[in-house]
């Protein structure tokens, strides 16, 4: 992870000194135009490495501490308050079927409440371009486990869905993520004893993804 972490970081510095050597060129031609064109391909590369090294931290802190007694709803709570603030979109349907009671499980609720984020912005991104875009949110159980589903009615996944969650796996332009996000999640989620999976939908279009964590008493 950390040599494919230096090689992202490296690439766009390396091309963002390119750049701004251009751009001294063209500005002692007078070349306006040009130095603006090679000023947004350094912005688009800044926002790049900003959000690698978002990601990093949220990498860095996945080993943070065991796993605790945690609602997940909170989790959930927490994650959709944070798009609500970074998603401009207000066409896109967010049903969250939160449960009345507490779900108690093993986890951590800042790490979770990362990975909600993660998928909450990867079903954002799926839905862009449809006339009626739509995630659902829900909660199911079994005997030993509570399961998050977050669905959306996108184009699905790639055939090979076990990709999705390698590192640097991206369908995605530059703006949108780094295909980083998946990944760490599903190493957040390991830490804590759970599980991390994705699928295409069996009622239609769209994809799946399944949060699992193993349930725990207040009392444990």
């Amino acid at each position: 992870m950390s040599a494919g972490l230096n090689h992202e970081i490296n690439q766009p510095l390396t091309a963002i000194q390119t750049y701004a050597r251009n751009s001294r060129r063209f500005l002692e031609k007078g070349t306006t135009e040009m130095v603006d064109a090679n000023l947004s391909e350094i912005i688009t590369l800044c926002d790049k490495m900003a959000e690698l090294t978002r990601q990093f931290k949220v990498f860095a802190r996945k080993s943070e501490g065991p796993p605790a007694l945690v609602d997940l709803r909170q989790s959930v709570d927490g994650a959709l308050k944070i798009m609500a603030a970074q998603e401009s979109r207000s066409d896109i349907s967010i049903q969250w079927h939160r449960p009345e009671q507490p779900v108690q499980c093993h986890g951590d609720l800042i790490r979770i409440e990362q990975v909600m984020v993660n998928l909450v912005a990867n079903a954002i991104q799926a839905v862009e371009g449809r006339e009626q875009p739509e995630i659902t949110i829900d909660v199911e159980e079994d005997d030993g486990h509570w399961y998050c589903l977050v669905r959306d009615n996108g184009s699905g996944l790639p055939g090979s869905t076990e990709r999705i969650f390698e590192p640097f796996f991206t369908t995605k332009s530059v703006k949108q993520g780094l295909g980083l996000g998946l990944s760490i999640s599903r190493q957040i989620v390991d830490a804590l004893g759970g599980s991390l999976t994705g699928r295409n939908r069996s009622d239609g279009p769209g994809a799946e993804f399944v949060l699992a964590l193993r349930k725990r008493e207040a009392t444990e």
